[in-house]
């Protein structure tokens, strides 16, 4: 699989979540949308066979949290998840037994790339301020065109001396069939 450091190959998520995301940014439209992924704590870490012990991989995607995010300079275009919005997000997540594996927002009539503020910046201080997401954590950024859902990307932002994105495949999980609701051939009743 993925030794330290290197990004993964795809992103697991419910189709709840997936759908909860774009139901989201298109709630949010034309304003930029955004919030958290959620999901278990013990999918991020895994020890395998020809692997280093504590590689970083993103678990399944199992729900997602909207933050409020808004910026009211420039909602258009950008967003702000505020340190309020993320001691909510923690909380929510907490109640719910699950932990932010990475974020998600939106690009309003734009490609679903990370752009400029997206990625992480070098202050002239020589601090790091990251944009849409943390190091070692997804991101999911949903285009819209004129209030229509035309993409969904997701990348991982690695870690070290060359932070940048790396596109990750999306790959949506079903939910799964209740035994009691599978298709069943309707009966014909016979007229006498």
């Amino acid at each position: 699989m993925e030794r330290a450091g290197t990004a993964p190959k795809r992103l697991q998520m419910l189709d709840y979540a997936y759908r909860k995301v774009v139901q989201d940014a298109l709630c949010t439209w034309p304003h930029e949308a955004c919030g958290a992924l959620l999901g278990l704590e013990e999918g991020l870490k895994y020890s395998q066979r020809g692997a280093s012990s504590g590689s970083q991989v993103p678990s399944i995607v199992l729900d997602a949290q909207p933050a409020a995010g808004v910026d009211t300079e420039r909602s258009l275009d950008s967003f702000r998840i505020g340190a309020q919005d993320m001691v909510a997000l923690q909380a929510r997540a907490q109640e719910m037994g699950m932990v932010i594996v990475g974020f998600y927002h939106s690009h309003p009539n734009a490609g679903a790339i990370p752009s400029r503020t997206d990625l992480p910046q070098v202050t002239a201080q020589t601090t790091v301020r990251f944009g849409a997401t943390w190091p070692g954590h997804p991101l999911v950024i949903v285009s819209l065109s004129n209030g229509d859902c035309t993409a969904v990307e997701a990348y991982w932002l690695t870690e070290g001396e060359h932070t940048r994105y790396e596109p990750l495949e999306v790959v949506r999980i079903p939910p799964p069939i209740h035994p009691c609701q599978t298709h069943r051939p309707e009966r014909t009743i016979k007229a006498e």
